[in-house]
């Protein structure tokens, strides 16, 4: 199958390592992809200050990316012939015209990993509201990484269930893997001696990295010798960096500041507990936690015992206690008592790791995904009709 894959991202986010690993995988398949992707920015402005003026020419500057997009997509599928046009859904509706125009010509399929009326209502306009509607309209098929987003997107009578499949988030079984010992790994970054309970993100709000100091704070007395790593990068990094100096535990948590992808796992390494504390009122208001994150995946590839919030399609990923364990993040008590319970038992520790290796390696790897994908491409041909 040959497949023109549109997308725009931003090579400093999540998101740029899933188009990556998706493309890799799909090709890995025997398939075609056509790459049309579109570098771009991290849009860090405030709308809500914009003058109407502003507001004008940002409307102005949408139509003409719209339609240069759609030009450049109609050349590229006129030269390559694809059987299939694959879209990464924009919340800012980045490809609404090629995917209105083009889906008479070519069987669309769009990729939803977000919606704005789930990440940010506030910001969801009737025309916003109106665009999905017409987009998942003139699409075949479409498929999103979580069960939330498909059910919120029946709810919103934006499609029916059978146009909508679930297909989760995966890792590089491959890149993510151990090749060499925690020990060796802490060595290596100065981490001797120390019991490494570690954390990768990029400081969202939802993340919880504020109950990782809590954490930190109540852990000083049972176990001495431990290190919080929190690996990455974000807005909100002074603010937690301010609360460990305000609490005094500069020498129980470390921020290694911006890290890229191909090093994350040199720091997965030397953690002997990795942690996803994600806030249980996450997107409380508009459905839930609804991502797959990734680092989830890389945590479970890399053997490491996963400490994650039951919440959203982290509860169906990992089996608690068997392949991790499921403690909502606000349970400083409960996670405590986690973590001391797995610096003690290393034998445990390791049966959870070894037990989440397996469990991603059969279901959540890319290309499992990337077989899912293709699946439903070839479902989107044979509803097709010019």
């Amino acid at each position: 199958m040959k497949v023109l894959y549109s997308y725009i991202s931003v090579s400093s986010e999540g998101s740029k390592v899933h188009i990556d690993s998706f493309k890799k995988a799909f090709v890995s398949l025997g398939e075609e992809i056509i790459d049309m992707g579109i570098p771009g920015k991290p849009f860090t402005e405030d709308k809500a200050s914009w003058s109407i003026w502003n507001k004008l020419m940002a409307k102005i500057k949408w139509i003409r990316l719209n339609l240069y997009y759609l030009w450049r997509i109609f050349l590229m599928a006129r030269k390559k012939r694809p059987d299939i046009l694959l879209f990464r859904f924009q919340q800012g509706h980045g490809f609404f015209l090629p995917i209105m125009i083009l889906s008479y010509i070519y069987p669309v399929v769009l990729e939803i990993n977000a919606i704005r009326t789930i990440e940010d209502p506030s910001a969801a306009s009737w025309i916003s509201n109106l665009f999905d509607k017409w987009s998942l309209l003139r699409a075949r098929k479409c498929f999103v990484v979580s069960q939330v987003i498909k059910e919120h997107i029946i709810g919103r009578g934006l499609a029916d269930g059978e146009k909508v499949t679930v297909i989760e988030n995966g890792v590089d079984v491959d890149l993510f893997r151990n090749h060499c010992t925690p020990d060796e790994a802490k060595r290596r970054l100065g981490f001797e001696n120390r019991f490494v309970a570690g954390f990768v993100g990029s400081f969202q709000p939802w993340h919880g990295v504020d109950n990782i100091v809590k954490l930190a704070e109540s852990l000083k007395l049972e176990i001495p010798d431990i290190l919080f790593l929190i690996v990455g990068d974000g807005r909100d990094r002074t603010v937690y960096e301010e609360m460990v100096k305000i609490k005094g535990l500069e020498k129980s948590v470390v921020f290694t500041g911006l890290i890229s992808h191909d090093r994350v796992r040199e720091y997965l390494a030397a953690m002997d507990v990795a942690l996803a504390p994600h806030r249980s009122d996450s997107f409380i208001g508009s459905g839930g936690f609804h991502g797959s994150p990734l680092k989830i995946f890389e945590y479970m590839a890399m053997k490491k015992a996963v400490i994650a919030a039951p919440i959203g399609q982290i509860k169906e990923v990992i089996v608690d206690g068997e392949s991790g364990m499921l403690i909502h993040s606000e349970d400083v008590l409960s996670l405590k008592n986690a973590l001391v319970k797995l610096n003690n038992d290393k034998t445990y520790r390791e049966l959870l790791g070894m037990n989440a290796r397996q469990r991603v390696e059969k279901y959540y790897t890319w290309k499992v995904n990337a077989e899912k994908v293709l699946e439903v491409c070839y479902e989107a041909m044979g509803h097709f009709k010019r």
